[in-house]
């Protein structure tokens, strides 16, 4: 439906509207999808945006393609966004 910082500013409302008399289990599975959007499409989008290094100037090799998979899976693992969701779903 919506990621990021509207899935319930925009998202609640509309699906309570839609789904408040008929299925009323609806709205709290918009709850159930923000976290799955945080811990599943953003880590793939932080991977494919890190996966993509630009070739250095001075013609250098930046190393494996399996050290920087390591290191790009690295990175999105410790990114703040990722790391917070993961605990937060783990503890609650």
């Amino acid at each position: 439906f919506c990621t990021q910082s509207n899935d319930f500013a925009l998202g609640l409302p509309v699906v309570k509207a839609l789904y408040q008399d008929d299925a009323p289990a609806m709205v709290s599975m918009l709850y159930l999808l923000a976290p799955v959007s945080l811990l599943l499409l953003n880590p793939i989008g932080f991977l494919l945006m890190g996966a993509y290094e630009p070739e250095r100037p001075d013609g250098a090799a930046t190393g494996s393609s399996v050290n920087r998979g390591l290191r790009v899976l690295g990175r999105v693992a410790s990114t703040p966004l990722v790391a917070c969701t993961f605990w937060g779903s783990c503890f609650n």
